[in-house]
């Protein structure tokens, strides 16, 4: 057994594999290339409504969250936007009750195949019921302060996945979808 170390701090660690069948055996050394998997999840923490950390990709916001050390909406829908491949935004905000997330401006437009779960917030539930409803949702997005125009969500593209919001108070709807 080969306890293989990244000596060049390259991400390749080199291995030796020796097999034998009791009488004969054979050694090969082999340089395996291990590459990082780029991360696809972003939890927002905050209900403020700032940009401060660094929304290049999620995997970047989630190791540089800027001077405030938390995760807003809005960065998180930066980070998803600008991160290839389908993303997944949660929340886990603390506090109890209905988590209000009262943004200054339009949110950006989602240009990115992602699914947006409010239901990840703890204490948050999905409808169990045939008629009528038992769902508790605790996280809702505000426009009462957005002065311009906006949609509460605006989905651009396709695939994507908006559930357990309560979204109100905007000048448009709620959610525009605009995707193909």
């Amino acid at each position: 057994f080969d306890t293989p170390t990244d000596v060049g701090t390259d991400n390749v660690y080199d291995v030796v594999v020796q097999v034998s069948d009791g009488s004969l055996t054979n050694t090969q050394a082999i340089a395996v290339s291990v590459t990082d998997v780029a991360s696809h999840l972003v939890v927002v923490t905050t209900t403020s409504d700032t940009s401060d950390g660094n929304v290049s990709s999620i995997e970047a916001l989630n190791q540089n969250k800027g001077a405030d050390g938390v995760i807003s909406l809005r960065e998180a829908i930066l980070a998803a936007n600008a991160t290839f491949g389908a993303d997944s935004i949660s929340f886990n905000i603390a506090g109890s009750g209905v988590r209000t997330i009262s943004v200054t401006a339009a949110l950006p437009t989602i240009t990115d195949t992602v699914t947006i779960d409010g239901y990840t917030q703890t204490g948050a539930s999905v409808n169990t019921l045939a008629v009528g409803t038992d769902a508790v949702l605790l996280i809702e997005i505000s426009g009462t302060n957005v002065s311009a125009n906006a949609y509460g969500l605006n989905v651009y593209t396709s695939n994507s996945t908006v559930r357990g919001l309560i979204i109100n108070d905007f000048t448009y709807a709620g959610i525009a979808l605009n995707g193909g």
